[in-house]
């Protein structure tokens, strides 16, 4: 779809405004609604007013008709030079192996720590286990002696 100047579909000058535009849109929108004539030309001359009265108006729409310009330019340029305007795709061949050995380095990273945490923690409650079971701090001496009594207790109270 080649670029349409907004400002020459509505026939009014670059430095119009705001009310000036909006009035070039009302005569042309009525003008060419599809209610008053119902031909398909102007069902298209219509969408074509109404998309150039929303470019202008809506926010924005400067930087946007001067990137439109001067893409048009550029490709008007291009075309008498024999050169031809075409938008290339960067290469995603690198970001995809960068990310890749970033996942690989990673995992392995965490598979390496969490070998070594298992390797350390793992020997050391069993460890500390048989430790606690041989030499108990004062507060699980007192917990053995109230397990010890409640068995007791219940054994009593089953005869």
């Amino acid at each position: 779809m080649a670029y349409e100047d907004p400002y020459a579909v509505l026939g009014v000058h670059k430095g119009a405004s705001r009310k000036e535009v909006q009035k070039a849109f009302r005569e042309l929108a009525f003008k060419h609604h599809p209610d008053k004539d119902p031909s398909l030309e102007a069902a298209q001359r219509f969408q074509r007013v109404s998309r150039a009265a929303t470019t202008i108006l809506k926010e924005g729409s400067l930087s946007t008709s001067a990137a439109a310009a001067a893409r048009q330019r550029w490709q008007d340029h291009s075309q008498a030079s024999g050169q031809q305007w075409v938008r290339s795709a960067r290469s995603t061949r690198l970001p995809s192996l960068f990310i890749s050995a970033c996942l690989v380095g990673g995992c392995a990273l965490f598979a390496g720590a969490l070998r070594v945490h298992q390797d350390m923690y793992s020997y050391n409650i069993a460890t500390n286990a048989d430790e606690r079971r041989e030499n108990p701090t004062p507060a699980q001496q007192r917990i053995n002696e109230l397990l010890q009594e409640k068995r007791e207790q219940k054994q009593f109270s089953q005869r």
